[in-house]
């Protein structure tokens, strides 16, 4: 049974009496201040504006929105989500992309031909004349603040520009001390057997070369008073042409040559080693930021890689109308030594204002031995 409530008859009559009479009666309403004679009185309010800074993976959320052109981005929180140690690696999570030899990133299945990369916006040549594309896997992710992968082409890329470009940005200073050390080690079950070899130099596991395969003095003086042509004939003529009006024998020619031939290096027969050295794999890095006062601040970020390791192939080639007489086959062994290095600096002042430089070093060295045999 509902009871009736004379009361709420009555709020409800005054309230409607009030909206209808409000335009024409004045209202007050009047508050007492707290004073220190009457310290009960009601306390003002209090308001508390809470804000926080747009986070990094936020920040590439709204660049890839605002972007005119199709690109994904990767960065250094999702990265280090998902502990990946090299550039490449963490590029195997990107939708499109595709991991060549651990190293070599194809955008949308395309070969290296219409791939291109760049740090910092900078087009970073190859280390291998061969190839078009850098092996991304020298570039440790604890320099990196973002990756960027652009599948589309744009006003802003180069003319060379053809599936997809990759994009590293390196970190300018760095949000805390940071550090890196990874060492690795393996072996390819497929490099077994005799590898071959021959004598090199002291330095050949840096990459470089002591001097044993570089030119003699002699040689390289030769080599610029022929102006290159170091055949007999060119050497003939070269003599002809210095001594006006005398008769030349082609054997002083054959005779220069033949001393030139003995200039070069001789010790490059062919040696076997029984087994590889186990695969090298060292990467390390270090950063830090400095507070110089409340408006400066100095950061560093130097990170480098080294890898060393041997290769064995062998390459048949039959004849077509031969395949079984004829032959052809090669066995290669390659001794593959990459090192790179990088060293980034970065000086802000204040919240609007940040000067930062990056500079890269890469050697990618390959030492082949080969020997052709057929029947």
């Amino acid at each position: 049974m509902t009871q009736f409530n004379p009361r709420r008859r009555t709020h409800l009559a005054a309230a409607v009496a009030l909206a209808l009479g409000g335009a024409s009666l004045p209202v007050h309403a009047q508050i007492e201040a707290p004073t220190i004679e009457n310290p009960s009185s009601e306390p003002m309010e209090e308001v508390v504006a809470l804000g926080r800074t747009l986070s990094g993976a936020q920040s590439l959320i709204n660049e890839r929105m605002d972007d005119a052109v199709v690109t994904d981005m990767l960065g250094a929180d999702a990265i280090s989500r998902m502990g990946d140690s090299t550039v490449a690696s963490a590029l195997r999570r990107v939708p499109g992309l595709s991991l060549v030899g651990n190293k070599f990133v194809y955008i949308r299945g395309l070969g290296e031909r219409y791939s291109a990369s760049s740090l910092n916006g900078s087009y970073i040549p190859s280390p291998d004349l061969t190839r078009n594309v850098i092996p991304l896997d020298i570039f440790p992710t604890a320099i990196v603040e973002s990756l960027r992968v652009q599948k589309a082409y744009s006003a802003d890329m180069p003319a060379n520009f053809g599936g997809g470009a990759v994009d590293v940005r390196t970190r300018g200073i760095p949000n805390q001390f940071t550090y890196l050390i990874e060492a690795g080690s393996g072996f390819n079950t497929f490099t077994d057997g005799d590898l071959l070899t021959y004598a090199g130099g002291g330095d050949d596991r840096f990459g470089t070369d002591d001097g044993s395969r570089a030119l003699s003095q002699d040689l390289l003086s030769q080599i610029n008073r022929f102006q290159g042509n170091t055949s007999v004939q060119g050497i003939l003529n070269f003599l002809q042409r210095e001594n006006p009006g005398e008769d030349i024998p082609v054997t002083d020619a054959q005779l220069v040559n033949r001393e030139m031939g003995l200039e070069l290096n001789r010790n490059i027969g062919l040696e076997t080693r029984s087994s590889a050295e186990p695969d090298i794999d060292l990467k390390a890095s270090v950063g830090n930021n400095f507070v110089l006062d409340e408006n400066w601040e100095l950061g560093f970020n130097v990170g480098g890689s080294y890898s060393n390791q041997w290769r064995n192939a062998t390459t048949i080639n039959r004849s077509f109308r031969f395949p079984d007489i004829r032959t052809d086959t090669e066995r290669e062994t390659t001794r593959s030594v990459n090192i790179s290095g990088t060293l980034n600096l970065g000086l802000r002042f204040g919240d609007d204002h940040e000067v930062s430089s990056a500079t890269l070093f890469l050697r990618n060295t390959d030492d082949e031995t080969a020997a052709r045999g057929s029947r």
